[in-house]
């Protein structure tokens, strides 16, 4: 580096590239459906801590959780939902949060 330059000389050494790898995205089944309630289950992903569930798509997800299902006890008769999972990898791995499951679509019953 030029005498009086604001940048320092590089220093020799090795850079260590860490690639993370995505978990696996779960995959949906939909369960009973009423006017008033509807449940959702997927299988457990390898390395996942947790999963979190959108109603709405994918645009807001709720709190992690560690069950494999997700139960809607307070649903709207004649309302569409879509459900949506992603599974959690714990922080400092070498695994990121998978992407978003398929959307299940789901329509309650009219009362």
């Amino acid at each position: 580096v030029a005498e009086g330059s604001p940048y320092r000389d590089s220093y020799p050494g090795e850079l260590t590239v860490l690639t993370l790898t995505p978990l696996s995205a779960p995959v949906l089944t939909i369960g009973t459906v009423t006017a008033t309630s509807f449940g959702v289950s997927w299988l457990a992903i390898e390395n996942a801590t947790g999963y979190k569930v959108s109603i709405d798509g994918g645009v807001t997800f709720g709190d992690a959780q560690v069950g494999l299902t997700f139960d809607k006890a307070d649903a709207v008769a004649a309302t569409d939902y879509d459900v949506v999972v992603k599974a959690i990898a714990a922080a400092e791995s070498i695994y990121e949060d998978s992407p978003n499951s398929s959307v299940a679509e789901i329509t309650t019953l009219a009362e």
